[in-house]
């Protein structure tokens, strides 16, 4: 759970497309994970296509791995 709590604390986009992924939802749900609860301004969200990922595996295993450090906590 601390993972989450950065992410959305940090109102990641991309960690918010690398949660979807993990958690194995659909592409699709990104966009509304963006929206509520990690709150971006639609200008900012991480474009997702319904069925492919906007960025590569290892990508989104970056962001993970990135929130997953206690160091990286929203301002």
């Amino acid at each position: 759970m601390p993972t989450i709590e950065r992410t959305v604390s940090n109102r990641s986009g991309k960690g918010a497309v690398a949660l979807t992924w993990k958690s194995g939802l659909n592409p699709h749900f990104a966009a509304q994970l963006q929206s509520q609860p990690i709150g971006r301004d639609p200008k900012g969200f991480v474009h997702v296509e319904p069925d492919r990922w906007p960025m590569t595996q290892e990508a989104m295993q970056w962001h993970l791995d990135f929130h997953d450090d206690p160091a990286h906590r929203g301002a």
